[in-house]
C-alpha cells in the first residue's frame, strides 16, 4: 500500500505568518541542546466535541498498545457521561490535558486589540480552575488551531510544563521532528482525516516519509495531532490509525504522552 494512504495531512505554508513579528524569537543551536528528547512519538487529540469518538474507540487503542493526550476545552460545559469516559481513558494511562476555556482563537484576541493577558485572563485561569474542581491537574496545553506567539508562550509556560502547536508557526518552537525539548512548545504534523483527497495526499507523502526516515537514526520524537477517531469533527479513520501504529512499531518507536516533553 503507498505510503500516501497512510497518516498525515500537513498545512505546511506559514499562513498566518503575517501576524507574527520577530521581536522574542528563541533559537537555539543543536551542539546548545541542554535536555535532548527521548526517541518515540506523541499522538494527541483536541476537542471536547469528540470525547464520545474516543471512548468508543477506548478499546482500540488499548489492544495496540497506544497511549496518547486528549486535549479538552469547555471542562465548564462537559456532561457526567462525557467525564465518565474521561476517567476511564485517564485510568488506561492516557494524559489529559488543557485546550482552552472557550476554544478561544488567540490571534483573533489580537485582532480586537487584546493582548496575551487577557487571553491567559479570559482563556486559560479560568478553565484551569473548571479542570482543577473535575480533579485533573493538566501540565500540557495544546493551543486552539495552533495560534500562539512567543509573547503567550512566556505566558503560559508558568501555567503548564509543555505547549504544543501545529505545523502553522515556527518561531520560537521546536519542530514536529523533535530534537530538543528545552523550547518547551512544540509543533504538531496533523493526522489525516476522512476528508483527505488523493491530490492532497500525494502532496503529502514527502513529508511522511520525511518523519520517519529522520528518525531512523538518533533521538527524535515525532508528535502527531489529530481530532475525532472515526466519528466526530476531522475524523481519522481505524485504518489509517492501524498503519500509522504499524510504522511505528517498525521503526521500534515509545509512545509519550505530551508531558513527557516537559520534563
Amino acid at each position: 500500500m503507498r505510503i500516501t494512504n497512510i497518516i498525515f495531512s500537513i498545512m505546511v505554508l506559514n499562513i498566518f505568518s503575517g501576524c507574527m513579528g520577530s521581536q522574542g524569537i528563541i533559537e537555539i543551536a543543536e551542539e546548545d541542546c541542554n535536555s535532548p528528547v527521548e526517541r518515540g512519538v506523541v499522538i494527541s487529540f483536541d476537542d471536547s466535541q469528540n470525547i464520545e469518538s474516543w471512548g468508543q474507540n477506548q478499546e482500540f487503542l488499548k489492544s495496540h498498545g497506544v497511549i496518547v493526550t486528549f486535549f479538552i476545552d469547555r471542562w465548564h460545559k462537559l456532561e457526567q457521561w462525557e467525564l465518565d469516559i474521561l476517567e476511564n481513558l485517564s485510568d488506561d494511562g492516557h494524559e489529559i490535558g488543557f485546550h482552552a476555556t472557550n476554544h478561544g482563537d488567540y490571534f483573533e484576541f489580537l485582532e480586537q486589540n487584546l493582548t496575551e493577558k487577557d487571553y491567559l485572563e479570559i482563556e486559560i485561569i479560568p478553565g484551569l480552575n473548571h479542570m482543577d474542581e473535575r480533579g485533573y491537574n493538566a501540565t500540557s496545553f495544546a493551543y486552539p488551531r495552533g495560534h500562539r506567539d512567543t509573547n503567550l508562550d512566556v505566558l503560559l509556560l508558568e501555567y503548564f510544563s509543555v505547549l504544543r502547536g501545529t505545523q502553522s508557526n515556527k518561531d520560537g518552537s521546536e519542530s514536529w521532528v523533535a530534537e530538543c525539548e528545552d523550547l518547551r512548545v512544540f509543533r504538531s504534523f496533523p493526522l489525516i482525516t476522512t476528508e483527505e483527497t488523493e491530490e492532497s495526499l500525494e502532496y503529502r507523502e514527502k513529508w511522511t516519509e520525511f518523519g520517519f526516515d529522520s528518525i531512523e537514526t538518533g533521538n527524535k520524537t515525532l508528535l502527531f495531532n489529530g481530532h475525532g477517531i472515526v466519528n466526530g469533527q476531522y475524523a481519522t479513520s481505524l485504518e489509517n490509525l492501524e498503519l500509522l501504529f504499524s510504522e511505528i512499531e517498525k521503526n521500534n518507536l515509545k509512545y509519550l504522552l505530551m508531558s513527557d516533553l516537559g520534563r
